[in-house]
């Protein structure tokens, strides 16, 4: 013998599986959290550049001095 219990839209409350399918938050954090990893791995590829360049002209300076 199985139960279902089935909310209503008037009375569901936020334990309400219904709750979730009508408001899907989660899929907001999931487009927020892949910009923000977007943004940290350019943000990491614009810091080995500049790391690269810093040493490049270390070599530069060691070279010539």
């Amino acid at each position: 013998l199985a139960l279902m219990v089935v909310w209503g839209y008037p009375c569901e409350s936020k334990s309400s599986p219904a709750h979730y399918s009508k408001h899907p938050h989660s899929n907001e954090w999931g487009c927020f959290f892949i910009v923000w990893n977007l943004f940290l791995h350019s943000l990491n590829i614009k810091i080995d550049f500049i790391q690269k360049n810093v040493e490049r002209k270390c070599n530069q300076l060691e070279e010539t001095g």
